[in-house]
């Protein structure tokens, strides 16, 4: 664990600690050889401790792949730099469609080439392309 890690854990259990609560924060050590409990460690199941399997991420099922970056790329894949185009939210979880938007544009024009906002107001996604 880097210095930065160690000195926010140390933080989140220190306010943990200020707080009417039981907690356990359970620490991989890193080496292979095992964990680390701090704080509370009766509340800890034995049983948690060991690797849990990670479940794979899977596509929204309530729309067609590719659904919502065809959508997205209808309404801005043609702006030119320091031009602004706008996404509509449609159907879709504002805050899905913002961070496809996001990742849409990072694919499409490079880190830092672009920058989107959500506005509520009219329920679009803003966009703006810098380079």
């Amino acid at each position: 664990m880097e210095l930065i890690q160690k000195t926010t854990l140390e933080r989140a259990i220190k306010m943990l600690g200020a707080l009417p609560v039981k907690f356990a924060v359970v620490v991989d050590l890193g080496d292979g050889n095992g964990q680390q409990v701090l704080g509370d460690a009766s509340i800890v199941d034995k049983h948690s401790l060991k690797p849990q399997k990670v479940k794979s991420k899977t596509n929204d099922p309530r729309y067609p792949h590719g659904q919502r970056a065809k959508h997205i790329r209808s309404h801005i894949a043609s702006l030119k730099v320091n031009e602004v185009g706008y996404v509509p939210v449609d159907i879709y979880e504002p805050i899905k469609i913002l961070s496809q938007t996001s990742s849409w544009g990072v694919q499409a024009w490079g880190p830092g080439n672009s920058t989107v906002c959500y506005r509520p107001e009219n329920k679009t996604i803003e966009v703006l392309r810098l380079g």
